[in-house]
């Protein structure tokens, strides 16, 4: 047998297929998700790689000057490398057991692959004839698209536990509710008995599998919930309470488009003053998009408002003020920040996109959690490129973001999108998936401001 890389067992929800996003700037800085799939080569195989970064005047246009794009030696002329060549581009374009095709590619966020004068491309799923100025005789090259670069997709959320990023709430009796996305692809819930108790065993919501990613969560004043979950097909998906607060859950329903408007990152979905729930999702161009219902309990009007053009990733976090604007930030492929909001009150157009957190070494990999305090200022938690978790506010309501991380845990720890719940007393708890495939949590020791406990698993 061939030798091939070790693959974790996944469950049956997976990524998309990964749009073609080109180099667009120059960061030549290799990703963390890049690094990862380098080192797995470099221990499978042996042989040192050929480089992820190129220089910023290089000639052409390149993932590898923004560190996205790796290239690792087999050559083709040689039948012991071509045969290892061979089976590492079949390994990652398999149908794995859940019948996914293409699946290791798809969770690792490959873009495209170029080996021995073919080329694969997520953006067709499809492999053809290269006839590029290199015929890649002597190397395999893999393009990542930004989620994968950032570790991102399930090659990463879907390991150990296979659970997607922590949904938490905050239920208005004192008890908290965790809901996410576990190993085969189903949607689960559990809370704590009583305040401040132990989570009690998780309930399956789901049967159908096939979802992905952090769930989103509105609770309505008469305290029932409803969840909503994107598909790896692109979709949305909700249910809700049907019989009162705590009741079982409807069936599930279909409340986005698919097809070009499929969305690429987690979607929110925000109960608004009026009764009618908003979404908001990053679709597959890489732009960010809303859409809402027209009454309350009304169906979703499946026509996106387009508030960005591309080169958006992931799930946005979306703040709601006590007058019924709103602002969102979301994660770009350059690992910043970028926040609107409404300009001229409730329903109006957006502002102009504005950056709201620094980058190089200080680079975002998760998505952002932004957060209003009592005090009327925002704070914004993330997971930047070491594997921290670190918190950074406003001075003053609507003041600008004083793009300085204070750093809440150890590097190497966590991935993806905290979960931040705030307390009638103004102190906060903070939910993060682990490296370890668990949830990990903290909170402030001696009331609003001050110093984190320990980070506990949870």
């Amino acid at each position: 047998m061939v030798l091939t890389p070790p693959a974790p067992d996944f469950g049956a929800g997976i990524d998309n297929y990964q749009p073609y996003h080109g180099q667009t700037g120059c960061d030549p800085t290799a990703k963390p998700g890049v690094l990862e799939i380098r080192d797995l080569l470099r221990s499978t195989y042996g042989r040192p790689d050929l480089g992820i970064v190129r220089p910023c005047n290089a000639v052409g246009t390149s993932e590898h000057k923004e560190g996205r794009a790796l290239d690792y030696p087999f050559n083709a002329n040689d039948g012991a490398q071509r045969e290892q060549g061979d089976a590492l581009v079949n390994w990652l374009l398999a149908t794995d057991r859940w019948n996914n095709p293409h699946a290791l590619a798809r969770r690792m966020g490959i873009m495209y692959l170029i080996w021995n004068r073919r080329i694969w491309q997520a953006s067709n799923h499809s492999s053809s004839a290269y006839s590029g100025s290199s015929a890649h005789t002597d190397h395999v090259h893999l393009s990542f698209g930004w989620p994968g670069a950032r570790k991102e997709t399930t090659w990463w959320t879907g390991r150990q536990s296979g659970l997607g990023g922590p949904e938490m709430v905050l239920f208005r009796n004192g008890t908290i509710g965790t809901y996410a996305v576990q190993s085969d692809g189903n949607v689960y819930g559990r809370g704590q008995a009583a305040p401040g108790g132990l989570f009690g065993p998780w309930q399956q919501l789901s049967s159908q599998g096939g979802f992905v990613g952090r769930p989103s969560v509105v609770q309505f004043p008469d305290g029932t919930v409803s969840v909503y979950v994107r598909t790896g097909r692109g979709v949305i998906l909700g249910t809700g309470n049907k019989g009162g607060p705590g009741s079982d859950f409807k069936p599930w329903q279909q409340t986005s488009p698919g097809g070009a408007m499929a969305v690429a990152g987690g979607p929110v979905v925000v109960l608004r003053s009026n009764g009618t729930l908003a979404t908001y999702a990053v679709l597959a161009d890489g732009s960010v998009n809303g859409m809402g219902q027209k009454v309350p309990g009304g169906d979703f009007d499946h026509s996106w408002q387009r508030l960005s053009e591309g080169g958006f990733v992931g799930r946005p976090s979306v703040v709601q003020f006590p007058d019924g604007t709103v602002s969102v930030y979301v994660g770009t492929g350059r690992g910043v920040i970028l926040g609107t909001g409404n300009k001229g009150g409730p329903g109006s157009d957006f502002k102009p996109w504005q950056q709201t957190s620094p980058g190089g070494a200080m680079a975002v990999v998760g998505d952002p959690e932004v957060v209003l305090r009592p005090n009327g200022t925002l704070a914004t938690y993330a997971v930047l490129a070491d594997g921290s978790v670190n918190g950074m506010g406003q001075k003053a309501p609507g003041g600008d973001f004083d793009h300085s991380w204070q750093r809440l845990s150890d590097g190497g720890k966590f991935v993806g999108q905290p979960s931040v719940l705030q307390f009638a007393d103004g102190s906060i708890s903070i939910y993060v998936r682990g490296t370890d495939g668990g949830f990990w949590a903290t909170g402030n020791k001696s009331g609003p401001g001050s110093d984190f406990k320990p980070w506990q698993p949870v």
